[in-house]
């Protein structure tokens, strides 16, 4: 993400504050007068929407990844073999995984070599080889 923010910085920079456009145009309405929001040159007015835009999807990216990543906790904790990449493969990490139990908490067991196989074709994904 530090790529994403240095890009963000780098257009703010280059584009400048935004100008008053009553004052650009010549409103004759004085109370439309002193807000600064948009850019002379268009290419600029593009480039503040794109960084705006930079910065929604980036942190929306993050709570995807977060939200991912407790997902696959949460598969990971229920040790389902369906689930797992490497489910029927013979003398590998299927044959070589073992349930590994924690007495008293349950909810911590887990297999040894479980990975989480991917997205399902059938739901709009690939299995991961």
């Amino acid at each position: 993400m530090h790529q994403v923010d240095e890009l963000i910085k780098t257009i703010y920079e280059y584009i400048g504050d935004p100008i008053d456009y009553a004052e650009l145009i010549g409103s004759p309405v004085l109370s439309t007068y002193g807000i600064r929001y948009t850019y002379e040159d268009p290419g600029d007015i593009l480039l503040s929407e794109a960084a705006k835009l930079l910065q929604d999807l980036s942190k929306e990216l993050e709570q995807v990844k977060k939200e991912r990543d407790a997902a696959l906790t949460d598969l990971w904790n229920m040790c389902s073999c369906k689930k797992c990449k490497h489910v029927g493969s013979v003398d590998g990490e299927c044959d070589d995984c073992w349930l590994r139990t924690i007495p008293g908490h349950p909810e911590l067991s887990h297999r040894t070599n479980w990975e989480w196989r991917g997205i399902c074709v059938e739901n709009g994904g690939v299995v991961n080889e």
